[in-house]
């Protein structure tokens, strides 16, 4: 068993799959020189940029790209990229940890769900929450 796998349980992954609808969007962090490269190349594969969102507290500029159209939501994928100016700001000292990458995958979780206990169901199974 590689080190970062987890060994679920049919019954328990089935209970938890039950409550997770899908993924509902991966977000990037780069630094702010590489915002025009990231939304070329996401342009490129068909999304287009939703909505940019400016932050106070933790400086930075939050950008939903999406792409294709749904029932439920105005698109049928969505990804982000978070960027700073800030060099003392949460995303610029992870990239001086880890690099530029994906800070976050956020799951679409059904709403009748106890999210209570699907997170503690999670953490039993030793995920990352």
């Amino acid at each position: 068993m590689r080190a970062n796998s987890v060994n679920f349980s049919e019954r328990t992954t089935s209970d938890i799959l039950q409550s997770i609808r899908h993924i509902d969007h991966i977000t990037y962090i780069a630094s702010v020189e590489d915002e025009h490269r990231f939304l070329t190349k996401w342009n490129l594969l068909g999304f287009n940029e939703h909505m940019r969102l400016k932050t106070v507290r933790f400086p930075a500029t939050h950008i939903a790209l999406v792409s294709g159209i749904s029932a439920e939501y105005p698109w049928a994928t969505m990804t982000g990229l978070s960027v700073s100016e800030d060099p003392n700001s949460p995303i610029n000292k992870f990239i001086n940890l880890y690099g530029e990458g994906i800070q976050h995958t956020a799951y679409n979780i059904d709403p009748e769900a106890d999210m209570e206990e699907l997170h503690h169901q999670m953490e039993e199974l030793g995920t990352s929450v």
